[in-house]
């Protein structure tokens, strides 16, 4: 009897390290979302990851990967002699070997908070990261997905630092792209896909003009191309080489754009600038001039020359201020918000219900202030703007009145190194990102410039601008302002008024003692 129950342990001994092998040699499938739909992936779905490297010996990753008493997981890898970086199942992927590119990647790994998705999501696109001692062992493997969320061993967390998102993971497969791109007349080549304008718009005769956006350190996906249709209007596309689709189409002239961001582009269209989500930033109602032109200011990016001809050809400049409401900040938007200020109510999407509207500092800066627009149950942010008590940051947002319907106005009096630039624009929220804009307007001189030049003081032009602002400033209340370097906001309590420092005939006398 002694022997049987002996005999029984031994085998369930070795049915059970049998199980245990099978388990540790399970792969997480690859999702590459551009060959085919990602499924959804959760904590209990995510996969397991082989322990194994190729002699087949279970590797020990104490020293290489840990979890601290609160399941946070900690990476360890200065031993790491190379780093595999492949993009979806089927991808060779990129070997990086070279030390220095190593010890950035491996350096800038540091904690991971466990994640628990509240539902199941599809990430967009996912990364493989195998961290290997030499040639032949393996060290650690890790699945990257979008959304800042990594899988190992078969558990999710959330990477607040965003460490395997950027570049790190990013810029060999975009560089890897970028090396398979031609251009033919009106079509291009990538991946070994030929992708032709004309299917977008047939009167397309040639490509203009292409470049690639991003930085050399952090690359973007986005390609964007201008297709010439005729001297009085073009087509321009962008093409996101990880989706492998293009994610903005629109007719036009004149686009201009920072090169680090796709997000930057803006463009011309029956004189009219809109933005890249198609949101009108500018419109010229002068009959007697057209917008010829767009450029983004060399020194401040926040400022955009827009130059005007005449029908003799006579150029003039406008300078004004798009940048700070079109374009989202990833740096800002993930931002944390530990100090709530203050949270007021308004319908500024316009659909029959009160949208939040909250203000908090930032975390990363004692002196910056967020304000964000998010839907009734604030899970999702609208839109947001920041306010900075230091001079360059200066800003004040308003919640204004019209015709029954609310609206923010961001008016923005700029003034540095004897240049003035006060901005103004008065939308409402379409989406996430995505604004109407219902008016705006600016004027700007130069304190130095002589009388009669094209930027010298015009009273005439300086009166109708602050004259349209206060009539938009008499139904409003202030909801943030860093003005003069104080914060001040508003709570549900107590609303405050516009200051009178913008009244027309006082702002025009402060200005006159400056300028004479």
């Amino acid at each position: 009897m002694k022997h049987c129950f002996l005999m029984i342990c031994i085998a369930l001994l070795l049915l059970l390290t049998g199980c245990a092998g099978q388990r540790q040699q399970e792969q997480l499938p690859g999702k590459a979302s551009r060959e085919k739909g990602a499924e959804p992936v959760n904590a209990g779905a995510a996969g397991n990851i082989a322990d194994k490297g190729k002699s087949g010996d279970v590797l020990n990753r104490d020293s290489a990967v840990t979890r601290d008493k609160e399941g946070m997981l900690h990476f360890n890898l200065s031993d790491a002699a190379q780093i595999r970086i492949q993009s979806g199942s089927g991808n060779e992927g990129i070997l990086v070997t070279d030390p220095v590119e190593v010890k950035d990647i491996s350096g800038s790994l540091s904690e991971f908070k466990p994640y628990t998705p509240e539902e199941n999501y599809t990430p967009e696109y996912d990364y493989t990261l195998t961290f290997y001692t030499s040639d032949n062992m393996e060290l650690a493997t890790v699945k990257a997905y979008d959304n800042f969320i990594i899988s190992y061993e078969g558990d999710l967390y959330y990477d607040e630092a965003e460490a395997f998102y950027l570049w790190k993971i990013r810029k060999p497969y975009i560089e890897e792209m970028k090396a398979t791109f031609s251009l033919d007349k009106t079509s291009f080549r990538i991946d070994g896909e030929v992708y032709d304008l004309q299917k977008l718009e047939s009167g397309i005769n040639a490509i203009t003009e292409y470049f690639w956006f991003g930085q050399e350190d952090l690359p973007e996906p986005m390609l964007f191309l201008e297709g010439h249709i005729s001297p009085y209007i073009s087509y321009g596309a962008v093409f996101d080489v990880e989706k492998m689709d293009f994610v903005f189409k629109a007719y036009g002239t004149d686009f201009a754009y920072e090169p680090s961001s796709a997000a930057s582009l803006i463009y011309v269209f029956q004189d009219t600038v809109y933005n890249y989500w198609g949101s009108s930033l500018y419109h010229n109602e002068d009959e007697t001039v057209y917008i010829y032109g767009l450029e983004y200011g060399e020194n401040d990016n926040r400022l955009v020359r827009i130059t005007l001809s005449s029908k003799t050809e006579e150029k003039t400049g406008v300078i004004t201020r798009l940048n700070y409401y079109h374009i989202t900040d990833p740096e800002q938007e993930n931002d944390p918000r530990p100090r709530l200020l203050s949270e007021l109510q308004a319908d500024l999407t316009h659909d029959g219900e009160e949208d939040i509207i909250r203000i908090s500092g930032a975390a990363s800066d004692p002196e910056l202030t967020f304000g964000d627009v998010l839907t009734p149950d604030g899970k999702t942010r609208l839109w947001t703007e920041t306010a900075h008590t230091a001079h360059a940051g200066w800003n004040s947002i308003y919640l204004s009145r019209k015709n029954g319907e609310d609206y923010l106005l961001v008016f923005n009096p700029y003034q540095s190194t004897g240049l003035a630039d006060f901005t103004y624009v008065l939308f409402y929220i379409k989406g996430k990102d995505k604004l109407d804009i219902v008016d705006s307007g600016s004027y700007s001189f130069s304190y130095g410039a002589a009388k009669g030049s094209e930027n010298a003081f015009d009273e005439a032009k300086f009166r109708a601008f602050a004259d349209k602002l206060n009539t938009y400033l008499k139904d409003s209340y202030l909801v943030l302002s860093t003005e003069g370097g104080t914060l001040r906001y508003s709570t549900p309590e107590k609303h405050l008024l516009p200051s009178e420092q913008y009244g027309t005939e006082k702002w025009l006398r402060e200005i006159k003692e400056e300028l004479y």
